[in-house]
């Protein structure tokens, strides 16, 4: 990825390299062979025709940005150089043609051709005419979506039936909860209090065989069983 900014007197290259291998390698981004009327401003200013930035060490698997600034106003038009990413053996793994363009942002993301700001504001991907093996990328790669679309929206088929199945859903699991309840009084009480105020008064036993008998309250107010002391009667009507 590189993205040329031309607004300023110097103008500017900035470059996103990932080192794909399994080891730290050191990288160095260098722009060459620029358009001609480049050359000679570059001759004057550095004494060279290849601007070059510093040398960085990139760990596996990471991504490390440079910058490649350029001396001097860039003549009218658009300007191409090719950058290159050389190893510590100066040799070249990665080029990539950037354009720049006098007072403007230009954009060379994955396998798309560079395009300014002024030129197309949406910054809609042109496949390059070339493969980007080049560049260290993958030829036939889907572009990246620019803009990442909201996943449901009112209204549309797939969001109702989505929202009707969690509503199922969660009517399924109570009516399933309620079955298993009668049986057993701990899964029918799971979670009873944070949907009604726990302990509830009790004037009697709701079992048939405990009815005659006075209720009893443990310390915390709940119906216990006058016998064990121990909450295993109904705190509810049936």
């Amino acid at each position: 990825m590189a993205v040329s900014d031309a607004r300023r007197a110097h103008s500017s290259v900035t470059l996103r390299a990932t080192n794909t291998g399994l080891a730290a390698a050191r990288f160095t981004a260098i722009a060459k062979d620029c358009s001609p009327e480049l050359p000679s401003l570059l001759q004057r200013s550095l004494g060279s025709d290849v601007v070059t930035s510093g040398s960085q060490l990139i760990p596996p698997r990471h991504t490390r940005r440079y910058t490649l600034v350029l001396p001097g106003e860039l003549p009218a038009g658009v300007t191409r150089c090719k950058v290159c990413l050389l190893n510590h053996k100066n040799e070249s793994v990665a080029i990539r043609e950037v354009a720049l363009k006098k007072g403007d942002r230009c954009f060379c993301v994955w396998h798309c051709d560079c395009v300014c700001l002024t030129d197309d504001p949406k910054l809609l991907c042109r496949a390059l005419p070339a493969p980007l093996l080049s560049a260290g990328g993958v030829p036939h790669a889907r572009p990246r979506p620019r803009k990442r679309e909201p996943p449901c929206e009112a209204g549309q088929p797939g969001c109702l039936v989505a929202m009707m199945g969690a509503v199922g859903a969660v009517l399924g699991l109570g009516l399933l909860k309620g079955v298993i309840g009668i049986f057993i009084r701990k899964v029918a009480y799971y979670k009873l209090d944070v949907v009604c105020s726990m302990p509830r008064p009790l004037h009697k036993y709701q079992e048939p065989w405990l009815r005659s008998r006075p209720v009893s309250l443990d310390a915390a107010g709940y119906a216990v069983h006058p016998d064990t002391g121990l909450r295993t009667v109904h705190s509810m009507p049936m």
